[in-house]
């Protein structure tokens, strides 16, 4: 037979070590320095029928910008490939945000 289990205990001679009862892979182990996660926090209340993107051109760094999920933050700056690095304060992971100008909803707040 290809499974021990199979096997007769009086085929099996010689063997030491070898007992019937499994105990699987024991009991779980984590390894690791994990970090724990950070709560989130409530969603923002924006409301998106109160929401209108405003034009790439308009969005400039020192410009206050308004986000669906990040909520209201600050242009720092707009590189060549329009990608702008906004500082969300509401931010709970990382308040630092480079987001690509063609894709995002960014509404400017006046």
């Amino acid at each position: 037979s290809r499974f021990l289990e199979e096997i007769k205990d009086e085929n099996i001679d010689g063997l030491i070590g070898i007992t019937r009862e499994s105990k699987g892979f024991g009991e779980p182990k984590i390894l690791g320095n994990f970090k724990p996660l950070k709560p989130k926090t409530a969603s923002l209340n924006i409301n998106p029928d109160d929401f209108s993107a405003s034009p790439i051109s308009k969005i400039i760094p020192g410009a206050r910008v308004l986000h669906l999920k990040f909520g209201e933050g600050q242009v720092l700056s707009v590189d060549d490939r329009q990608i702008a690095t906004i500082l969300f304060s509401d931010a709970v992971d990382s308040p630092e945000k480079r987001i690509v100008l063609k894709f995002a909803k960014l509404q400017v707040l006046e």
